[in-house]
C-alpha cells in the first residue's frame, strides 16, 4: 500500500502463516535418536504445544485410538 510499510487491513503477513506451518511441522517431526539434544527438542515441542493453551476437556469426546494416531 504505497510503500508505507503497513499490511493491508484484514490480512495477516505471509511470514505468520509460514511460522504457524513451521511450528506444526516441528511438533509433528520424529524424535530421532536418543540423546540430550533430542530430549531438549522434545521439551521445546511440549512447550510449544502448551503455549497454545487448549482447554483441558477439548478432546474428551474423542476415542483414544483416534488421539493416539
Amino acid at each position: 500500500m504505497g510503500g508505507d510499510g503497513q499490511e493491508p487491513v484484514g490480512e495477516a503477513p505471509a511470514e505468520d502463516d509460514d511460522e504457524d506451518f513451521d511450528l506444526l511441522a516441528f511438533i509433528k517431526s520424529a524424535p530421532g535418536n536418543v540423546s540430550l539434544e533430542s530430549m531438549m527438542t522434545e521439551i521445546r515441542k511440549l512447550t510449544a504445544v502448551r503455549s497454545i493453551e487448549l482447554p483441558p476437556g477439548l478432546f474428551a469426546d474423542v476415542v483414544p485410538k483416534v488421539l493416539a494416531a
